[in-house]
């Protein structure tokens, strides 16, 4: 077996059934190699009522939202937060399922520290032999939550209340 013949065994295969892959729409892998923590200043929790939406638009959130359950990204909550959600038209024409998390963010507490300088990075990867990026399939929704914060994310639609997982 040659060399990158060995690689792609080994390193890419794998990738294929992994949350990063692209071709998995509704990928229920979850990247377990960290957690989304939420730090806020405050105790007391924002609480929105759903946005008004059309007909339609109450159709493809539910779809959307029990799409979700299926693949274990959400799951029902009593939290006394909510944030609404928003749909938002992409250039194709489709929508964007959009938390408005914009109430909540006001209150978290930003982690702070140094952005990596480009040409340090660029310097460090000019060795080497093989360079990599990857990008899961829906990013955002398969990085889990940290237990202790899922009611922080907690979204309310005309049908019910959510958080993620």
């Amino acid at each position: 077996m040659q060399g990158s013949e060995k690689h792609r065994k080994f390193y890419l295969n794998p990738l294929v059934d992994s949350p990063f892959n692209s071709k998995q729409k509704e990928a229920s892998a979850k990247f377990s190699a960290c957690c989304r923590k939420i730090n806020t200043r405050r105790a007391s929790p924002v609480y929105q009522r759903p946005y008004r939406v059309s007909e339609s638009q109450k159709a493809a959130i539910k779809q959307k939202i029990s799409t979700m359950l299926e693949s274990g990204v959400i799951q029902h909550s009593s939290s006394p937060r909510a944030c609404p959600i928003v749909l938002v038209k992409k250039k194709d024409g489709t929508e964007k399922f959009c938390i408005d998390y914009r109430k909540l963010s006001a209150f978290t507490t930003h982690d702070v520290y140094p952005i990596p300088r480009i040409d340090e990075t660029l310097d460090a990867l000019g060795k080497a032999q093989y360079f990599s990026s990857l990008d899961m399939a829906l990013g955002y929704w398969q990085v889990q939550m940290a237990r202790e914060d899922r009611e922080k994310t907690a979204f309310v639609s005309p049908s019910g209340h959510y958080e993620l997982m």
